[in-house]
This record gives structure tokens, C-alpha cells and sequence, in this order.
């Protein structure tokens, strides 16, 4: 999902950013929040840490949180020094403290990741509504239908109850909203 929030905040960007920039923030963006956590969830898997790639148990998913939530504030801490608007700043902020909302919540309740991403991709929606001006609602409406298809999915599978899909929701969207307003 961070990579797409790139995409999007880089669409409706209300002055243009330097081409080799953007395609370097678009780099590091997928690299440090797909790539690098996705080889190390493959080694957490080979050393035994975790039982499954789809990490169903609630107890195994400390690690690949805590790892998670290192590599996106990395890439928030990498950016950061970079001629950016505040948005980019603040989108990233966003999603490194909801995983590491999600790594403390885990302690009690196996929030949605899945809803945290969906959730986070509606909060840069309706902020880049309010905070730029931008006038298109179609990414907000669109991220609202993958939301709800993410949902339905995550409850048909029985990966999730329906409070933990919301909490997830709720996670994502209050930190990214909450992470722009304060860039």
C-alpha cells in the first residue's frame, strides 16, 4: 500500500516533483516496504519463527511487526531530508506509527494488517481532499470499495472477526489522517 500512496500523492501533487526523485522515493518506497520485509518474512519462515508465510497465528506476528514498523520508519527516516512536500513527510509518518500501533495491539487482538493498509489508503485519500484542495472523490470512493472488498474477503476466509477487521480500518486511517495534519 505505501508504494500506491506514493503513486496517488505524486498524482494529485498540487506542483510537479523532479522526475529522478520521485522515481527514487518510488524505489525506496517498494524496496524498504515490500521487498526487504518480504525476504525477511521469508527468513523468519526458515528459521522457524513463524509457522506459515500467512502468519495466522496471533503470537508469531511480533516479529514481522516489529521488523515491518523498522523498515517503514526507515524509509520515513531516509525521505525525510529530501525536497518534499509535506505530504510525502507525513503519508510515511502515518504508516510507520500504524504499525507499530498494530505491533502493541497485537498484544491483545490480532488487528486486520490487511484493513491498516485499506484503512491507510482512505485516510491519504480524504486528506489529500482536504489538505490539497484536490477535487476528484474517485480515489477516495475507490479506496472505500477495496476496502470493503478486503474486509469481505479477510471475514470469508474466517482470517478475521468482523472488530478486528474495523480496528484495522480505524488504525490506518486515523494515522495517516493524523500523520498529514501534523507534517
Amino acid at each position: 500500500m505505501p508504494s500506491l500512496g506514493v503513486l496517488l500523492i505524486g498524482h494529485f501533487r498540487p506542483f510537479p516533483i523532479i522526475p529522478e526523485v520521485y522515481a527514487r522515493i518510488l524505489l525506496i518506497t517498494f524496496l524498504g516496504t515490500y521487498v526487504l520485509p518480504g525476504i525477511v518474512m521469508i527468513l523468519l519462515y526458515l528459521l522457524g519463527i513463524i509457522s506459515d508465510l500467512n502468519i495466522r497465528k496471533s503470537h508469531e506476528r511480533s516479529w514481522p511487526l516489529l521488523i515491518s514498523g523498522i523498515c517503514f520508519y526507515s524509509v520515513y527516516h531516509l525521505i525525510r531530508p529530501w525536497p518534499l512536500s509535506a505530504e510525502f513527510i507525513g503519508f510515511f509518518a502515518g504508516v510507520a506509527i500504524s504499525v507499530f500501533i498494530a505491533l502493541i495491539i497485537n498484544r491483545w487482538i490480532k488487528v486486520s494488517l490487511h484493513m491498516i493498509g485499506a484503512g491507510g489508503m482512505i485516510g491519504l485519500s480524504l486528506a489529500l481532499n482536504a489538505l490539497l484542495g484536490v477535487s476528484e472523490i474517485w480515489p477516495a470512493i475507490s479506496s472505500i470499495i477495496a476496502a470493503g472488498m478486503i474486509g469481505s474477503s479477510r471475514l470469508y476466509l474466517q482470517a478475521h472477526r468482523p472488530f478486528e477487521i474495523y480496528l484495522g480500518l480505524a488504525v490506518g486511517c486515523v494515522s495517516v489522517i493524523g500523520g498529514m495534519i501534523m507534517a
